[in-house]
């Protein structure tokens, strides 16, 4: 009799549970993703924090969280996790009433662009292990991934050139009784632009900016139509970083800049025209646009681009070109600009195995070696 009854209790315990879970298991059942920071250049690091909070009495003894990140987030802590054209995690948490969970996982990402997680599902267990109860929650999780910034003597040289041309032609001067504000100090910088108070309160030496006295404006055009077969996915990056890398060096001297590409973001529409400005807020509005650039439009658009610019005769403005693409129905349009006194200057990223024609004054070369891309 006694079993009897013992079997009658467990069999009654049982199917209340059942009962209780069936309803209330994602009652106050809260399940979130976010990220340490909006954004990262690439190859840096960040976080991204899991958070689960169960607000009600009943506890969840198991709740599987699974999600998927792009597998090109290479994470520290690979367990519970597979890789395959996406990185697949799958967390498991014993989550207590009233009780909340974050946990972090740190990693490294190794591509450009614009990343969104936009599910995770949650599977939860009973008490006995029974029952199986699944939902899915959307966090939209958005983190971009901006282009690296290029620093080195290859690009410093680079810029020098460009920068004097720009500053020589438009009569660009700094007006040292308009302060600007404070940056960090780079090798370019005069010990005169120091200002030691600054430096002394950060730790690292820091220069003043100023204001310039005579208004300019850039315009940097970005053509990804590279018209290369071999490799062209490198030099469409390549083009990319150094869109990024000229905008950087360029708001560091207060110019104010606009990018006009035929680049397309990621739902395959053309990115518009990002307007001027020379703001470090603005330097992160122009590499959000170029995280989100998946592909572009063919050469005759950006031909297309600068036509409308030639009509436009603007004063004080300059242009950069950063062009693979270099055949003469573009380079005969720059002729005409540069004949007009416009002030232009072409970037063109190459292969050491395909040496391009570069003899016009305002075309620069910019090369890579073939075998170790």
């Amino acid at each position: 009799m006694r079993i009897v009854i013992a079997v009658a209790i467990a069999a009654i315990i049982y199917v209340l549970q059942n009962m209780l879970y069936s309803k209330l298991w994602d009652k106050e059942l809260k399940a979130d993703i976010y990220f340490s920071r909006p954004y990262v250049e690439r190859g840096e690091r960040a976080k991204l924090f899991e958070v689960i909070s169960n607000q009600k009495r009943l506890p969840l003894p198991v709740l599987h969280v699974k999600f998927s990140a792009p597998r090109s987030f290479v994470f520290d802590d690979a367990v519970n996790a597979s890789v395959t054209d996406f990185y697949y995690r799958n967390d498991v948490f014993s989550v207590m009433g009233g009780q909340k969970i974050t946990r972090t996982l740190e990693f490294k990402t190794e591509k450009r662009g614009y990343y969104i997680i936009e599910n995770i599902n949650l599977t939860a267990k009973n008490l006995f292990m029974t029952g199986t109860f699944a939902k899915t929650v959307h966090p939209m999780a958005g983190f971009y991934v901006f282009p690296p910034k290029y620093n080195d003597i290859k690009f410093n040289v680079l810029m020098k050139h460009i920068m004097g041309d720009v500053e020589t032609r438009l009569h660009i001067a700094e007006d040292p009784y308009t302060f600007r504000g404070i940056r960090e100090y780079s090798s370019q910088d005069t010990m005169s632009r120091i200002n030691w108070k600054a430096s002394a309160k950060t730790g690292s030496l820091m220069v003043n900016m100023y204001n310039q006295t005579s208004y300019c404006k850039v315009k940097i055009m970005l053509n990804l139509d590279t018209n290369i077969m071999i490799k062209a996915g490198y030099i469409k990056e390549l083009s990319i970083e150094l869109a990024g890398s000229v905008t950087k060096k360029l708001i560091d001297k207060a110019m104010p800049v606009m990018l006009i590409t035929n680049g397309t973001d990621l739902s395959g529409q053309e990115l518009n025209v990002c307007s001027e400005g020379a703001s470090e807020s603005h330097l992160i509005t122009i590499d959000k646009k170029l995280a989100c650039i998946s592909g572009n439009l063919d050469a005759e658009r950006f031909i297309e681009l600068v036509d409308a610019e030639l009509q436009k005769n603007e004063d004080n403005t300059a242009y950069i070109i950063i062009s693979s693409y270099h055949k003469s129905n573009l380079i005969e349009r720059l002729d005409k600009m540069a004949a007009r006194g416009v002030n232009v200057n072409m970037i063109v990223p190459y292969y050491d195995s395909f040496l391009p024609d570069v003899s016009r004054p305002y075309m620069h070369g910019w090369e890579v070696t073939l075998n170790d891309t």
